[in-house]
C-alpha cells in the first residue's frame, strides 16, 4: 500500500515559455500500475453519473463537451457586441498552478456535498492520504517529500475531481450578486475548461464583486487567483487601459486562440503565423529522401494537425485556404508539376488516390460538424447568441431547408456563420418542389434587395405560398387571408409579400396546384442522411465534399486495360502490405498511374 501511492513527478516545460523559471514547468506525476488501475476504475464509475452533476458550462474532460464551445461563446460576443446592451466585460481569470493547490479536504467535503456515498469517500481519501513524491532530475531524482494538497497530473481520476471542485465555483458565481450579460432569455455569466474560467460582467462594477466571491471560494479551497496574470476586454469600445490593476486588451490569448477585435489581425494571429511555420517545416524535410507516400504523411503531421484546432471557431479565408492547399501539394510533388489530380490523391488506395487531404474539404467538415452541434445541442447557453440572430429568420433548422442566399438575408452574420451557410447550401440538394416553395429567406422573393421573413405570419405557421392560395390555387384577398389565419395584416405588410413574389413563380405554383396538398419542409439531410445522424460522420462529410468538388471518377490508364473492378483494387492496394522498402511501393505506384519516368511499357 505504501509503494503504491509512491510517485514521480517529471517537469514538462510550457511551450513559449523560459524554462529557467519554475512557473513555467508543468508536473506530471508517474504513478504505479496497480495506484492507476485502481483509479481508472473509480474514474469509470465515476463518469456514470458526474454529467448530471456538472454543469453545461464547464466543457473539461466529459464525453460529448466541446473546448471549441468556450471559444465560439467569446468570439460570438465580439462578432454580435451591438446585442449587447451593457458595456459588457469578458474577465479570463488564471488560478496559480489550480491542479497542484488544491486542498485534499475540499476535494472529499465537494463529494459529499454532491451526495457520493462512503465508500466512495473512503477510497478518495486513501488516495490522497499519506502519499509522497519525488522529482526527476537531470541527474537523478530527489529525496521524496509528502504531498499534502494538489491532485496529482497522470492519475485517471484527478480530472473528474477537479471539475467537481470548479463546479461548486459556478455555483458560487451563479448565486452572489454578480451581474452578468442578458442574452436571449438567458443569463451569461461563466464558462469554463478545467480550471481555464470567464466571467460575463454587466459593467466595470462587477470587478471587485467577482473577485471577492472567488476570494471567499479560494479560502476554502486553496485555488487563489493569480491577478497579475488575469485579464479583461471590453465588448465594446474601452478607453481605459486597466481597471481595478487588472489590464484592459484588444487581443488576449484564450484556450489556445488568439481573441482579438481585428479580423485581421486574427486571421495573421491564428492561421497566417501557423502556415508561415507549416511551409518552413515542410521545406525543411525536402532535404530528405522521402516517397511520395511519406510526403503525404508528413502534411497531416506537419501541416494540417496545425491548423484543424484554429479552424473549428474560427472562419477561414478562401486565401488562405488556397496557400495552404499549394504548400501542401507543391511538397507532395516536391514542387515539380503535379502528375495527378488533386482529387485523385484524395480518394482512398483502393480508388486509385493515396488518402491526401484538401484543406477546403477539411475546412467543410469542421464547419458542418458546428452545425451539427447547434442543430443538436441550440438550446445550451453556448449557442445563445447565434440563436438570437437565427430566431430573426425562423431559427437554424427552418433557414436550411429554405432557398436562400445569403447576402440577401435580412441580418448580418459574422464570418465564422456565413461560412457555415456556404459549407451546407455546397451539401444540401435543395429540390423544387411547387408545394414547398418557402416564402422566407428565399432568394427570388425580395423586398428592397433583402428576402423576407415575417414573424407575426411565421408564428401563425404561414411560411410557404400555397399557405396564401385558395383552393382553385388563386392568391386570397386580405380579409379572407385575416380570417382564414385569424391574423390582423395590414394591407401594407400583405402587398409587400404578393407584390415581390415573381409571378412566373406563381403561375408554375398554379400549374401544380392540387388542393389537398399540405405543405412540408424538407427533410434536414445530405444524400438521404439526417445530418444529426451518427452515420453523418467525418468519413461521410469527406466523401461527400470530395465527390461533389472533384466530380468523376478517378482517371483511368492502359496499365488496367483487362482487368476487372476487384482486380484493379487489389492492385491498387495489396503492395502496401507488402514488406518491401517504400521506394519500390512508390515505384509501383507511379507506374500503375502511368506517371513513372520510364521507357513505355509494352
Amino acid at each position: 500500500m505504501e509503494t503504491m501511492k509512491q510517485g514521480i513527478i517529471k517537469l514538462i516545460p510550457k511551450p513559449g515559455k523560459d524554462k529557467k523559471i519554475l512557473s513555467n514547468l508543468r508536473p506530471i506525476t508517474l504513478l504505479n500500475t496497480d495506484y492507476k488501475i485502481l483509479t481508472t476504475v473509480l474514474a469509470e464509475r465515476l463518469k456514470t453519473g458526474i454529467s448530471k452533476l456538472i454543469s453545461p458550462t464547464q466543457s473539461g474532460f466529459l464525453k460529448g463537451r466541446s473546448i471549441h464551445n468556450n471559444i465560439r461563446l467569446v468570439l460570438d460576443l465580439i462578432d454580435y457586441n451591438y446585442l449587447i446592451k451593457e458595456d459588457g466585460f469578458i474577465f479570463f481569470l488564471d488560478f496559480h498552478k489550480a491542479f497542484d493547490s488544491v486542498e485534499h479536504l475540499f476535494i472529499v467535503n465537494t463529494l459529499r456535498h454532491f451526495g457520493f456515498g462512503n465508500k466512495f469517500l473512503d477510497m478518495i481519501t486513501m488516495l490522497h492520504t499519506d502519499i509522497n513524491s519525488c522529482v526527476s532530475l537531470s541527474e537523478g531524482t530527489c529525496p521524496r517529500f509528502k504531498v499534502e494538497r494538489g491532485i496529482r497530473q497522470g492519475c485517471s481520476i484527478s480530472p473528474l475531481l477537479f471539475i467537481a471542485v470548479t463546479e461548486l465555483l459556478a455555483i458560487a458565481v451563479k448565486n452572489s450578486n454578480i451581474k452578468g450579460l442578458e442574452i436571449n432569455n438567458h443569463k451569461l455569466l461563466i464558462s469554463q475548461l478545467a480550471d481555464d474560467t470567464t466571467l460575463f460582467l454587466q459593467n466595470k462594477e462587477q470587478i471587485p464583486v467577482a473577485v471577492k466571491v472567488i476570494e471567499r471560494f479560494s479560502q476554502a479551497s486553496g485555488l487563489y487567483l493569480n491577478l497579475s496574470k488575469c485579464e479583461l476586454m471590453s465588448i465594446h469600445n474601452c478607453a481605459e487601459f486597466s481597471l481595478y490593476n487588472i489590464p484592459v486588451k484588444n487581443d488576449i490569448r484564450y484556450l489556445g486562440i488568439w481573441i482579438t477585435k481585428s479580423s485581421d489581425t486574427s486571421e495573421k494571429k491564428n492561421i497566417q503565423d501557423n502556415i508561415d511555420k507549416c511551409g518552413k517545416t515542410l521545406n525543411s524535410w525536402l532535404q530528405r529522401d522521402l516517397t511520395l507516400f511519406g510526403r503525404t504523411m508528413l502534411t497531416k503531421i506537419e501541416s494540417i494537425s496545425r491548423l484543424i484546432y484554429p479552424s473549428y471557431s474560427l472562419a477561414i479565408s478562401p486565401k488562405l485556404i488556397k496557400e495552404i492547399n499549394r504548400i501542401n501539394f507543391n511538397f507532395i510533388w516536391k514542387n515539380k508539376h503535379h502528375y495527378i489530380r488533386k482529387g485523385d490523391l484524395l480518394k482512398n488506395y483502393e480508388e486509385g488516390g493515396i488518402k491526401a487531404i484538401d484543406f477546403e474539404i477539411m475546412n467543410g467538415i469542421l464547419k458542418i460538424k458546428w452545425l451539427q452541434s447547434f442543430l443538436r445541442n441550440g438550446e445550451e447557453i453556448w449557442f445563445s447568441l447565434p440563436a438570437n440572430i437565427f430566431d430573426r429568420v425562423g431559427g437554424i433548422k427552418f433557414l436550411i431547408t429554405c432557398d436562400f442566399e445569403i447576402s440577401k438575408l435580412p441580418i448580418k452574420l459574422s464570418t465564422f456563420h456565413q461560412q457555415v451557410l456556404l459549407q451546407w447550401k455546397l451539401m444540401f440538394k435543395h429540390n423544387f418542389s411547387p408545394h414547398n416553395v418557402p416564402l422566407w429567406n428565399n432568394r427570388v422573393i425580395l423586398c428592397r434587395r433583402k428576402s423576407m421573413f415575417l414573424k407575426d405570419w411565421w408564428e401563425k405557421q404561414i411560411w410557404s405560398i400555397v399557405h396564401i392560395l385558395d383552393e382553385n390555387g388563386n392568391i386570397l384577398e386580405l380579409e379572407e387571408f385575416n380570417s382564414k389565419y385569424n391574423i390582423n395584416c395590414s394591407i401594407v405588410d400583405y402587398n409587400k409579400v404578393i407584390q415581390n413574389i415573381p409571378k412566373v413563380l406563381i403561375q408554375a405554383i398554379k400549374n401544380n396546384f392540387l388542393n389537398n396538398a399540405s405543405p412540408r419542409l424538407h427533410k434536414i439531410k445530405i444524400n438521404y442522411v439526417d445530418l444529426v445522424d451518427t452515420k453523418c460522420n467525418n468519413k461521410f462529410l469527406k466523401q461527400t465534399l470530395v465527390s461533389i468538388l472533384y466530380p468523376g471518377r478517378t482517371r483511368s490508364t492502359l496499365f488496367f486495360l483487362g482487368y476487372n473492378k476487384s482486380e484493379i483494387s487489389s492492385i491498387r492496394t495489396k503492395f502496401l502490405k507488402y514488406p518491401i522498402p517504400p521506394t519500390f511501393k512508390e515505384v509501383h505506384f507511379k507506374t500503375i498511374n502511368n506517371i513513372y519516368p520510364s521507357n513505355e511499357i509494352e
